[in-house]
């Protein structure tokens, strides 16, 4: 049975993808055969560079963000502390609010005229005036990447925190008395032995973040001048903004492609 559901919801639509990349579709729904003239296009255009390095930094970033902050957390709470359940409930408070709400909370707290970041940066006098965070295009992708990652960092806390917990205690104990600083325990015991979660959060975080599209719809729509417009971004603007579902079935096939590899 999931053989038969992968199939028709995974396996066939993509092979309607790539059949449809090398077609060019009419108002009427006409198909005609342009052979390789998409993925042509694709190189051609002047904002592609934008776009794909937009599309890596997000990635590459989230991934460094998310994985590093939640690292950094997990190495916290697997430490015994007063009111470590409070600040595991604090912790889970991002990933637990709604996806589209907490988007749209960075974007008005990011807002020039009422936003808390302005207001506060304000009153401790780090900035003279309100600050276009969103509607500047050298921040605008780093703003909805800041607030992405805020979403995405207890998912890697918490799977972090559990490789931390299957590390036997013996072995800190064994080198502590062999004379090993914490320094020296982290980098021979902690890390190694948690390298295996690592590496499937980090895949996991890089899969999640290339293909998101809310994030940066939700907040910036890819503006301003593309700035922010990833390949993901891109795909949706050419399937169902400019009706280029062609043009858009190849960028899905390299979007593909760049996640496979």
């Amino acid at each position: 049975p999931l053989a038969i559901v992968f199939l028709l919801i995974i396996i066939i639509p993509f092979v309607q993808v790539i059949g449809l990349s090398f077609f060019r579709e009419a108002l009427d729904g006409s198909l005609t055969f342009v052979q390789l003239n998409n993925y042509i296009r694709i190189f051609q255009r002047a904002n592609f560079s934008t776009v794909f390095f937009n599309t890596l930094l997000f990635t590459f970033g989230g991934v460094i963000l998310k994985v590093g902050g939640g690292f950094i957390i997990a190495l916290i709470l697997y430490k015994s502390f007063k009111f470590k359940n409070i600040f595991m409930l604090i912790v889970l408070i991002p990933w637990a609010t709604p996806f589209a709400v907490s988007h749209i909370i960075w974007r008005w707290m990011y807002n020039p005229i009422y936003g808390h970041i302005n207001s506060l940066l304000i009153y401790l006098n780090l900035i003279q005036k309100p600050f276009g965070w969103l509607s500047n295009p050298n921040f605008s992708l780093w703003g909805v990447l800041i607030a992405n990652s805020w979403t995405g960092v207890p998912f890697c806390a918490f799977a972090i925190l559990s490789g931390l917990n299957t590390i036997p205690v013996d072995l800190y104990e064994a080198a502590g008395i062999d004379g090993a600083n914490s320094f020296r325990k982290f980098f021979n015991i902690t890390l190694p032995l948690v390298k295996p979660v690592l590496l499937l959060v980090s895949a996991l975080s890089a899969i999640w973040t290339f293909n998101n599209f809310g994030a940066i719809w939700l907040m910036t729509q890819g503006g301003p001048v593309d700035s922010s417009t990833t390949l993901i971004v891109d795909i949706y603007r050419n399937a169902f903004v400019y009706n280029k579902p062609g043009y858009a079935c190849a960028l899905s096939v390299l979007s593909a492609i760049l996640l496979l590899l």
